[in-house]
């Protein structure tokens, strides 16, 4: 799988620029047992037409969806991100705690 972030609204070019890395991920490290590389584009906004329309006739496993960063994790995330940090100890807050800090969530 490819992913591909924009921080601004969904373009058609920017398909291109995925189909072009699925393209590259399938010619230089895909195996025989592989499946085709999927594609997901996730952008801040995307108008419904202008991406159903870049993908209309795609045979290609492309996708595209909008992602929206959120100031605080939901509670029952919360809850179980403090569970999985006491059941494996010391090693996962350390992360966890990093990306509280730097704002990520």
């Amino acid at each position: 799988m490819k992913n591909e972030g924009k921080l601004g609204k969904f373009k058609p070019e920017h398909l291109g620029q995925l189909i072009f890395y699925v393209n590259a991920v399938d010619t230089l490290e895909k195996t025989d047992k592989d499946d085709s590389t999927i594609g997901l584009l996730l952008c801040k906004d995307a108008d419904s037409y202008v991406a159903k329309t870049s993908l209309n006739k795609s045979q290609m496993k492309l996708g595209i969806s909008k992602y929206k960063i959120i100031e605080k994790l939901p509670e029952y995330l919360e809850r179980r991100l403090n569970e999985k940090m006491k059941t494996q100890g010391n090693e996962s807050s350390v992360w966890v705690e990093r990306y509280r800090r730097d704002g990520i969530f």
